[in-house]
């Protein structure tokens, strides 16, 4: 058994300072701010090693991320002028990692709670600005499982899987995601999930054959506070083929990506009167040589 702790103090010193023109009031208006933000973050970990290749954890940390002011403030001054308050978040995790049948088979399980509060979202105002705010508090809770796989030496096998239970625990009046009543936070998928393989034969002793593909899933997730935009799962197709020097100096590969052409929207925010919405980008290919110097 091993246990680690530790702990950072952390001093952020911001300075802000600009000026801006409303479309109804003419006169520019100018901004400077200062803010100072402080925190203590600790760290406790504890870990067990049960047998050779069967090893599990224990953590417990506090992260921290500063405040700050509003920069994209087009003809706003509320914005420009407004700042916004640090995000906290305590994050636990207990995991356990294990080797199977001679290492040929690993397994990787994790159970992960984060518990947020003053957390920092970007809210859209209209007219091209957008702000940071603090939207309230969340707990977003999930389990990951990683599983690698080499049934002979030249292939290996992979597949990455994760579920994700996200809600707000309050919310800030005022804000926008309190406006809109927002649920759920943006960007947090309900499931994942990455199946792949990768084969390295050897040619004429000098040579490495490679050849890989995977496909990845995103489940459903809203893009922006106010939940006013869902993006549906899709999954995208990415492979390679190629072949290399044994000693790894240089790499030849053709790499595809979004083999499929899958046409998702996967990235936007609202903007008022019609959403902003980016596409999946389409299938690609690229020819990349890699050479390392010796």
């Amino acid at each position: 058994v091993a246990a680690t702790l530790g702990g950072r103090y952390t001093r952020d010193e911001k300075e802000f300072v600009g000026s801006i023109q409303s479309f109804v009031r003419p006169p520019r208006e100018e901004v400077a701010l200062e803010r100072t933000y402080t925190s203590f973050t600790p760290k406790l970990g504890v870990d067990v090693q049960f047998r050779d290749g069967l090893f599990g954890y224990a953590s417990a940390s506090k992260g921290f991320k500063a405040g700050g002011f509003n920069g994209l403030s087009v003809a706003n001054p509320a914005v420009l002028r407004a700042t916004f308050e640090p995000q906290e978040v305590w994050a636990y995790e207990i995991g356990l990692k294990a080797d199977w049948l001679d290492d040929r088979l690993r397994t990787n399980l994790a159970y992960f709670l984060n518990d947020i509060s003053g957390l920092q979202q970007t809210a859209t105002l209209g007219a091209g600005s957008f702000a940071q705010q603090n939207v309230g508090d969340a707990t977003v809770m999930g389990l990951e499982a990683e599983i690698t796989a080499r049934p002979v030496d030249a292939l290996t096998l992979f597949a990455n899987l994760g579920w994700q239970d996200d809600e707000y625990d309050s919310l800030t009046p005022g804000s926008q995601a309190a406006q809109a009543g927002g649920q759920n936070l943006p960007l947090v998928p309900d499931y994942t999930a990455q199946v792949g393989f990768a084969w390295e034969q050897p040619v004429g002793g000098a040579l490495v054959f490679r050849l890989g593909a995977d496909g990845r899933y995103t489940g459903d997730h809203y893009l922006e506070v106010t939940n006013s935009i869902l993006v549906k799962g899709y999954t995208r197709y990415d492979g390679f083929v190629g072949i290399g020097s044994a000693d790894g100096q240089w790499d030849l590969r053709l790499q595809g990506r979004n083999l499929s052409d899958e046409a998702n929207y996967v990235t936007g925010f609202a903007n008022s009167p019609n959403p902003a919405l980016a596409l999946l980008r389409p299938r690609e290919w690229m020819l990349r040589l890699t050479y390392r110097m010796q």
